[in-house]
């Protein structure tokens, strides 16, 4: 693995373990304050219930110990870490693919992203056998 590689790696894995933690604080919240929709069905996360009073509580009260988590720094951190990687496989392409898969597509200067082709080419970034490559800067 390549620095971006580990990186993104690194990233991911935080944000998934603390996205973890947000959805254990929040079903317990729900669970321990008994929270149910009209329907009877028992609300997976907050911003499914659909009491507008009782999910603007439960928010409230959950938020502080969510936001205590960093998960919000997490998701900027991963957010760079996927655009560092898209950069080093749009650098290892050729040039005419490069100009194809132009730097708007994948939101790198706060343009447009296209969220399928953006997640294909982490995907694939992310599989690279990067011993068959030039290292990158």
């Amino acid at each position: 693995m390549n620095k971006q590689q580990k990186n993104y790696a690194k990233a991911k894995a935080l944000v998934g373990a603390l996205e973890a933690q947000e959805d254990r604080i929040e079903r317990e919240y729900i669970k321990d304050h008994g929270i149910t929709n009209p329907n009877g069905s028992t609300p997976e996360h907050i911003y499914c219930i659909e009491d507008e009073d009782v999910f603007n509580i439960a928010n409230e009260a959950t938020a502080p110990e969510i936001d205590a988590l960093g998960i919000y720094e997490a998701r900027e951190i991963l957010k760079q870490a996927e655009d560092d990687l898209i950069r080093y496989a749009l650098s290892i392409v050729p040039a005419k693919v490069r100009e194809t898969l132009s730097e708007r597509c994948f939101g790198l200067n706060g343009k447009t992203i296209l969220l399928n082709i953006r997640s294909e080419v982490i995907d694939a970034a992310f599989k690279l056998d990067v011993a068959t490559v030039r290292q990158s800067p």
